[in-house]
């Protein structure tokens, strides 16, 4: 199905800063205009709420799991602007970075 084109295009991209619809529409032969509505249809969000949905999921398992600090993390995730990773991150959990680590530490 062409949405799970479009699925692992992303989750094998997502930590390049630059992914963009363009990219991922090039990727599976369509239009960006076809890709954005044929996946917000399936998923029932936006592909750039997926992308940014999918590097904070990764960023919550790097807090827990390594020591690096957020930064590198953010970094690591395809966040190029400090600022928005850490914003996002408070909006997407409700904690900062070290308060979620913290809290989830030794589960």
């Amino acid at each position: 199905m062409f949405v799970y084109s479009v699925l692992e295009y992303i989750n094998n991209n997502y930590k390049n800063p630059n992914l963009s619809v363009e990219m991922i529409a090039e990727a599976v032969g369509k239009s960006v205009n076809y890709t954005r509505a044929m996946f917000k249809k399936s998923m029932g969000i936006s592909i750039s709420e997926y992308i940014r949905k999918k590097r904070y999921e990764e960023v919550c398992r790097l807090l827990i799991e390594t020591d690096h600090d957020a930064y590198k993390i953010g970094k690591m995730t395809g966040f190029e602007s400090v600022n928005y990773f850490y914003t996002g991150f408070k909006k997407y959990t409700g904690m900062t970075c070290n308060q979620y680590r913290e809290k989830n530490k030794n589960k």
